[in-house]
This record gives C-alpha cells, sequence and structure tokens, in this order.
C-alpha cells in the first residue's frame, strides 16, 4: 500500500479517501485529541489516518483480541500471512492466549523465530557483562569463522535444553551447507535456518544475497538469520554499513534477519602513571 501511495502521489488520497470518509477522519481525529490532550494536533492526528502503515496497526489495535485466534492457527501451519503484513510479532500476546495453549511452549514465545532473536540477546548479554568473549579470541587475535561455529553451537545446546528444539550444523540444502538448522520436535514445519559470516569475509554480501536467499528457497523455510559477527572496530563498521547499505535484490530476502553479534574486546580504562612518593 506504501508503495501505491508513492507511486500515485496526491492522486492516493483522491482514489482512496472520498469527502465522507475525510469528515470521518476528522471527527475521530477530534475524539483522539480530547484523550490524547495537548500532545497532538488535529492535524497531526488526521496524518495519521492516511499512513496505510500506521492505519493498519490502528485497525489491527481494534480487532486484536478477535484475530488472535486466526494469527495463532497461522502461526503453526508456518503461513503467518496477516502477521507478515501487518509486522505482527505473536510472541507480544502470549499472555492473552488460553492457558492450554500457552501450556504447549516451554518459553513465553509462541514463534521459533522469538526464540532464536532470544538467543542471541543472550549470547550478547554474556558478552557485554561476562567473560564470553574471550572465546572469540586466541593469542590476543579473533579466531577463525569455523570456531565461531563451534562457539555458537554449544551455547545453542545448552540455551535450548528442555525446549524442545532441535539443531542440526552443516544441513545439505541443494548443493550447499547452511551452518544451522533449528526446528521444533512437535513442530517439524517450522524451521530456521542460520548463517553465520565473520564481518570481514570476501563472502558477506554473497552469503547474504544468493547463499542464504538458496537455502530458504529449497528448504521451503519461511525465517533465516544472517549474523554477522565482529571482533573488531573496522569490522563493527563493516557490518553496520552493509545492513544500511543492503538492498533487498530477491524476494526471499524478506525472510532474512540481519543480526550484528559485537564480540569486541571491551576496552579496560588505562591506569595513571603514578610517581613515586620519596
Amino acid at each position: 500500500m506504501c508503495l501505491v501511495k508513492k507511486d500515485m502521489g496526491k492522486d492516493f488520497e483522491k482514489v482512496y479517501y472520498d469527502a465522507e470518509l475525510k469528515k470521518e477522519i476528522h471527527e475521530c481525529a477530534k475524539q483522539e485529541k480530547k484523550e490524547w490532550g495537548e500532545n497532538f494536533t488535529i492535524k497531526e492526528i488526521e496524518e495519521g489516518y492516511y499512513d496505510p502503515d500506521e492505519m493498519c496497526g490502528n485497525i489491527f489495535e481494534d480487532i486484536d483480541f478477535v484475530e488472535l485466534p486466526t494469527l495463532y492457527n497461522e502461526e503453526k501451519a508456518n503461513m503467518p500471512t496477516i502477521s507478515k503484513l501487518l509486522g505482527i510479532n505473536l510472541d507480544y500476546y502470549f499472555e492473552i492466549l488460553p492457558i492450554d495453549i500457552q501450556k504447549q511452549y516451554k518459553s513465553k514465545h509462541v514463534t521459533l523465530l522469538g526464540e532464536v532473536s532470544e538467543l542471541f540477546r543472550y549470547i550478547q548479554q554474556r558478552i557485554n557483562s561476562g567473560s564470553l568473549a574471550e572465546l572469540f579470541f586466541e593469542n590476543n587475535k579473533p579466531v577463525n569463522e569455523n570456531r565461531i561455529h563451534v562457539i555458537i553451537e554449544n551455547i545453542m545446546h545448552a540455551y535450548f535444553i528442555g525446549k524442545g528444539v532441535d539443531i542440526s550444523r552443516e544441513v545439505l540444502i541443494k548443493n550447499g551447507k547452511v551452518d544451522f538448522k533449528l526446528f521444533r520436535k512437535d513442530q517439524k514445519d517450522e524451521k530456521i535456518l542460520i548463517e553465520v559470516k565473520k564481518a570481514n569475509s570476501s563472502y558477506l554480501k554473497a552469503g547474504y544475497e544468493n547463499q542464504l536467499c538458496d537455502y530458504i528457497r529449497y528448504s521451503d523455510c519461511m525465517n533465516a538469520f544472517y549474523l554477522i559477527v565482529c571482533c573488531t572496530d573496522d569490522e563493527y563498521k563493516i557490518a553496520s554499513n552493509f545492513i544500511d547499505n543492503h538492498v533487498y535484490t530477491d524476494n526471499f530476502q524478506m525472510y532474512i534477519n540481519i543480526a550484528i553479534l559485537d564480540a569486541r574486546k571491551k576496552k579496560t580504562p588505562s591506569r595513571k602513571k603514578r610517581k613515586d612518593l620519596l
């Protein structure tokens, strides 16, 4: 819808918003201003109704309790159509799902996507506040990509123990091997692919635009993570620029979540030299 608005320009409002609808929007905006006080003007509130993305969000907020069973069933069937269109994370609604459904999950994540996102947050937290960063260096130099795979594999096995998540490494898909494939043992249709690359890898772009897209295409998988590991400041800049400048060149890239794992060593404050007192 946003693309349609961009293409149509000023004609967009003429086609999709007639005089009667504009009048209703104005009345709604006046009502909302009474609730929100002085934080927004009526014109600012009206603009939200003319924004397709915000409009979809507002519509969903009004019917989320009604549509929750539909969203859940679509998620279970591995075809979250409405969820993807509106950018809805079903994990957000975990607390209002029926108790019998909540009991099906070992954690508060309905989606495996949510489980993996939480895993990466956990790893980053252990790097920031623990000693995990030391595993990414040997003799004060960053370890190679294969060693990073071993580190992440062992953390994943420890993290997902008892959560009913199956982890496979270097799974053959078509003519290549994806670094990791995860699925819930009772829901094998919901798969997550994970490809790990160091930021300084010469295959950083190809791994995203070609390699991982092919794995998604031939595995019939709806979600994947491209994890970029950074061990130096230069590598972190490379990863950040890659994310800022990446362009969708393939329909399958919409299913890829790019994440940065910042494994840089923490800088310790320099100690001031003390003069000996005689």
